[in-house]
């Protein structure tokens, strides 16, 4: 339910992942016993609606309240006259509906220029690295370097260190390399990851993103990229 674009069928396995989450939950802590009913946050209720309102408004990541900040925000740079305000405001909202309108009729005028911003490295398949990167390469040490030297089969070498990574589905992955530069307030923790290893679900948090060279003769569903986990 996070990414941009969702479709019905992926919101129609989410509804079933909330409710059968919700049910399991409360039936956990309080067993529908109305005296244990404070055990439960009022969000465990309230998340069995996200994908009902999703079909109204669109997905979360574009309707909840931190892209609706991050979009008053944008607005606001916008203004250039101090006089009248909020009229102001309320001219620039109107002409991003009236351009968001005419994207939504017209998908053909709806390109994106910042694809490939500047600084970033396209790796293929949809996946960009993005800026900031480690400007002197990197030596690997202790058990990063032997997992790098087990997936290239020879010594590790040195590499960059690149904070993020844009995915296919247009979703950013950080790394907890520039995370941890910031203060603890002003970071809205996104370094986790979900993963498969060997059919079980492991979690992990994402140090950074390198780029590695591999040889021709790998096996096909082996990445060029290589992200390092801290289990």
């Amino acid at each position: 339910m996070s990414q941009y674009c969702i479709t019905p069928a992926e919101v129609i396995d989410a509804c079933v992942s909330f409710a059968e989450w919700e049910q399991e939950l409360e039936e956990m802590y309080y067993q529908h016993c109305i005296d244990n009913i404070h055990f439960i946050c009022p969000c465990v209720h309230l998340s069995n609606h996200i994908t009902q309102e999703a079909t109204h408004v669109g997905a979360p990541s574009c309707s909840s309240q931190w892209p609706l900040e991050q979009t008053i925000r944008d607005i606001k740079f916008n203004l250039c006259q101090p006089s009248n305000a909020m009229a102001n405001f309320t001219e620039i909202c109107v002409l991003c509906c009236q351009v968001n309108a005419l994207k939504a009729i017209l998908p053909q005028f709806d390109t994106n220029d910042n694809l490939h911003p500047h600084g970033s490295f396209n790796v293929g398949d949809g996946y960009v690295l993005l800026h900031g990167w480690d400007k002197k390469p990197q030596q690997a040490h202790g058990l990063e370097a032997a997992i790098i030297s087990d997936f290239l089969h020879c010594p590790a070498p040195k590499f960059r260190w690149w904070s993020c990574l844009r995915l296919p589905n247009g979703q950013i992955a950080c790394s907890t390399w520039r995370e941890k530069e910031s203060s603890a307030e002003n970071v809205r923790t996104s370094h986790n990851a979900k993963f498969h290893v060997h059919g079980i679900d492991c979690f992990g948090e994402v140090q950074y993103f390198m780029q590695l060279a591999v040889e021709d003769n790998e096996p096909e569903d082996v990445d060029d990229e290589l992200y390092n986990m801290d289990e």
